[in-house]
């Protein structure tokens, strides 16, 4: 099952790996959890996504995406069912990415100053896209 297009904003669990397919595409994917509540437990809970870069647009992104690194990513959201060695269903959330938006916080004495973004788009015209834009923590409220 494929949903046509999702934003999911999360943390990276596993660190980006890049790899070539034997036709020679290359794809980077990292696994990122993402908090949802859940209403009957009454309390958050963390989902592992899997996200897949296709394209050497996304190599040099590949070193920022480490362990503990906050992301917003935007793609094609799927849904894949396998049955595992033990014979249970297992259903894994993967996100085909057409976009990474980084979002690093800034400390300043022990408190978080300002989120700054950085935003990779591999589509979008060079000089629409700013890598290294910072948001106005003042007159813009937080994403997240």
């Amino acid at each position: 099952m494929s949903l046509s297009q999702a934003t999911l904003s999360g943390t990276v669990k596993k660190n980006a790996e890049q790899k070539t397919t034997t036709n020679g595409n290359t794809v980077t994917n990292f696994t990122m959890d993402v908090l949802r509540y859940d209403g009957r437990a009454k309390e958050e809970k963390s989902y592992p996504v899997r996200v897949n870069l296709w394209g050497d647009n996304f190599a040099d992104l590949a070193t920022q995406l480490t362990v503990g690194a906050r992301v917003i990513v935007s793609g094609r959201l799927q849904i894949d069912q396998f049955n595992s060695n033990d014979g249970k269903l297992v259903r894994l959330l993967t996100i085909e990415a057409s976009k990474v938006s980084m979002a690093n916080k800034i400390a300043s004495g022990g408190a978080v100053a300002a989120q700054a973004m950085t935003s990779h788009d591999p589509y979008s015209a060079p000089e629409a896209s700013q890598a290294g834009s910072e948001m106005d923590a003042a007159s813009e409220e937080v994403p997240f």
